[in-house]
């Protein structure tokens, strides 16, 4: 202990935790706001600031203490709704904003947080706990951050979420939306013109109604959103054409065992380039007509084809048998 210290108060004391078990002796508010602004040590500063009744003070310390606890401490002793408005949507420093934010609650607040403040974790804090339907679809809808509208069409009604889902610039926010839809025209129309293929994806695996289903699957330009859509396409039709102009050998190949054209399946078993493919029409070909017709030499057919059609049906030979011996 210095010398001096003998001779003046214990906050003015040269250890600082003399000065900080000194804080709450303290008698003036200017004595306070000196230890607040000056103190060099945070401990000493926050202690003061939790005992400061000034609000521009706090708000001045709030906004300046390079030491976080201290700024924080000072946001904890404001209690009107003014100057924890002007922290909240102050751009810096985020720790501050963030505490001011979530130490108002009244619907009024809440709405300018979400209207003015430029900091999203504090949005999100106010959108979380509002309760006004109509300003969570405006920021659901309005929001410059993408997160924020995406987490506000969660709660949204279902024309926000379907204007959203047509509307809104950023991918992750309708793939959002998309889950969020029922099925209908807001849901076909996402589909069917969506720009993103991820999108795309996300609704038709949605969809339920076959005629949309089948002019994704005869359309799209992603293989990917077409593959998706044949799986759940069921017309026979719409599958036949499917494998009568689709590119992609795969989505061909998915949709032949559902085709019941025979003659389409035996030119598919006659004329495919791919083994796979031929095997496939192969394998969904029962007519017996059909593919009597194509294990003949004429055919035109390689020869594993007709050996395989001769095959089939030798098979569904032995099946009929099999069904007659156990109905008599």
């Amino acid at each position: 202990m210095a010398l001096v210290d003998l001779f003046r108060p214990k906050w003015r004391h040269s250890d600082w935790e003399v000065r900080l078990a000194a804080v709450a002796a303290v008698p003036d508010a200017a004595t306070l706001e000196e230890l607040a602004r000056e103190d060099p040590n945070g401990l000493v500063r926050a202690a003061a600031a939790a005992r400061l009744e000034s609000a521009d003070s706090l708000v001045a310390i709030a906004l300046s203490d390079p030491d976080a606890d201290v700024r924080v401490a000072a946001v904890a002793r404001l209690a009107e709704p003014e100057p924890l408005l002007r922290l909240a949507c102050a751009d810096y420093p985020p720790d501050v904003a963030i505490a001011a934010g979530r130490r108002l609650s009244a619907a009024a607040d809440l709405d300018q947080l979400l209207t003015l403040a430029p900091l999203a974790r504090v949005r999100r804090d106010a959108l979380d706990r509002t309760t006004d339907a109509a300003l969570v679809e405006r920021i659901a809808l309005l929001d410059p951050e993408p997160d924020l509208r995406a987490a506000a069409l969660c709660r949204a009604q279902a024309d926000v979420v379907a204007t959203a889902a047509r509307s809104d610039g950023d991918e992750g926010v309708r793939l959002v939306a998309v889950t969020l839809l029922e099925e209908g025209a807001a849901l076909h129309r996402v589909a069917l013109e969506d720009p993103s293929p991820h999108v795309r994806e996300q609704a038709v695996a949605r969809v339920l109604d076959q005629a949309v289903l089948a002019r994704v699957a005869l359309s799209d330009a992603a293989e990917s959103v077409r593959l998706l859509a044949v799986d759940r396409v069921h017309d026979p039709a719409a599958l036949a054409e499917i494998v009568r102009t689709d590119p992609s050998r795969e989505i061909r190949c998915l949709a032949l065992p559902r085709v019941e054209d025979a003659q389409l399946l035996a030119l598919v078993a006659r004329t495919a380039g791919e083994e796979e493919e031929r095997a496939v029409a192969l394998a969904a070909l029962r007519d017996p007509d059909a593919l009597a017709e194509l294990a003949l030499p004429e055919s035109g057919a390689l020869e594993a084809v007709r050996q395989a059609a001769l095959a089939r049906l030798a098979e569904l030979a032995e099946g009929e048998d099999g069904a007659l011996r156990l109905t008599e």
